[in-house]
């Protein structure tokens, strides 16, 4: 058993380590934009589901509700983000991009496709295919784990 332990402690570091170098990099690729990554991570997730509530995001970045709350209030103040309040609830608030910051997530997905193209430029197709292998079988591992709760 505790070679699995062993193999989960390497896996969640290396998630760890990818994770930190990603966002470091995508924040020295957008920091003329004055958004914080966090910021940007709301955005993006703001592109892919538009007119969504504020519960609905916070489940969606699996953050809570006071961590996004914040993010979109400063997001409103910057003009990146706007709400909506729904004509016939006005308790129910959905939150979406402002006119023109769908660009900066267009520009956002191609520096990450763009980042991960540069590292893999110089490897092996087979080590590739190994990477997007293992990525998949540990991708198919949590959806099914999702799916029996």
């Amino acid at each position: 058993m505790e070679r699995i332990d062993d193999c989960a402690e390497e896996i969640k570091n290396l998630f760890r380590d990818i994770h930190r170098n990603f966002r470091t990099y995508i924040a020295s690729q957008t920091g003329e934009h004055n958004f914080t990554v966090p910021q940007l991570m709301v955005l993006q997730e703001l592109y892919y589901h538009p007119n969504i509530t504020l519960k609905e995001l916070s489940e969606l970045m699996s953050l809570a509700k006071s961590t996004v709350c914040g993010i979109v209030d400063r997001l409103e103040i910057q003009g990146a983000v706007i709400r909506v309040r729904d004509t016939s609830d006005r308790r129910n608030v959905k939150i979406s991009l402002a006119p023109g910051v769908s660009e900066l997530s267009d520009t956002l997905n191609i520096i990450k496709k763009k980042y991960l193209a540069g590292l893999l430029n110089n490897v092996e197709q087979s080590e590739i295919d190994k990477i997007i292998y293992g990525l998949r079988v540990l991708n198919k591992l949590t959806e099914d784990q999702k799916k029996d709760k």
